[in-house]
């Protein structure tokens, strides 16, 4: 199914609920003030069967009353969240594809402040691009955000791992009501050589109310030590760590 224009008719049919799954989706729009539930994704999409230009576009999502939000698999769509302040969930799978250059800057991360529960995840192994451009976009977004005060549950990947922990502390400070966190890593980073957390890092990192962490990993990944430690270090209510390593498959 073939998506190209999708704008005044959200507002027209006053929908509420939106799923469209597996889905080349072209529009590059979504408007609407009554959407609460939107679902886009294209998991099992060949996208390079359809006959399109693969130009880059943004995926423009428009919605105050927005309160559960799923995107995944979009390739040559890079999500730019406008008015999106009622989100409570976000679960958001970005693509390598999904940008055209590291210095594109879009609202995507600063844009879900207000969310209990996110997941926000880039693809693992890639070893065409790595150091990844999606994570380079994602950081830059990452510092203009304001404070996650709602946020309580968070499950990222690799993107803000890849060749420091500052990403991932940094998010750890703007987020200081998390309850549970996931780690979702893949192996090309596992084998960088980071170097230690300053110690003044280690102090602004607060996880005072974080009670659970699960960590997906290679085994022998060398950043989980050093994120074990900082956790260790602030989460003074932790009751669970739980590692699950796997081995690597080259």
């Amino acid at each position: 199914l073939v998506f190209q224009s999708l704008t005044s008719s959200l507002e027209d049919l006053a929908l509420e609920d939106l799923a469209m799954i597996d889905c080349q989706v072209l529009a590059t729009k979504f408007s609407s003030t009554t959407l609460k539930n939107l679902i886009i994704t294209s998991r099992n999409l060949d996208v390079y069967g359809f006959d399109f230009d693969n130009d880059f576009e943004d995926l423009v999502i428009d919605a105050p009353n927005l309160i559960s939000l799923h995107l995944e698999d979009l390739p040559f769509l890079a999500p730019c969240l406008l008015n999106v302040s009622s989100l409570v969930t976000a679960s958001i799978s970005l693509e390598e594809e999904s940008f055209s250059s590291s210095d594109a800057k879009y609202s995507i991360v600063g844009a879900l402040s207000n969310v209990t529960k996110l997941k926000l995840l880039s693809p693992v192994d890639n070893y065409y691009y790595y150091p990844s451009l999606l994570n380079k976009v994602l950081k830059r977004d990452l510092r203009r955000c304001q404070t996650f005060k709602n946020l309580k549950k968070l499950s990222i990947g690799d993107w803000c791992v890849d060749g420091d922990l500052h990403a991932l502390f940094h998010l750890l400070r703007l987020s200081p009501t998390i309850q549970k966190l996931t780690l979702r890593l893949g192996s090309i980073g596992a084998w960088v050589n980071h170097r230690e957390t300053d110690e003044s890092e280690v102090e602004k990192v607060n996880c005072e109310h974080l009670k659970k962490v699960k960590i997906t990993c290679v085994q022998g990944d060398k950043r989980v030590p050093n994120i074990v430690k900082i956790i260790l270090t602030n989460a003074k209510s932790l009751l669970e760590i739980i590692i699950k390593p796997y081995e690597r498959w080259y």
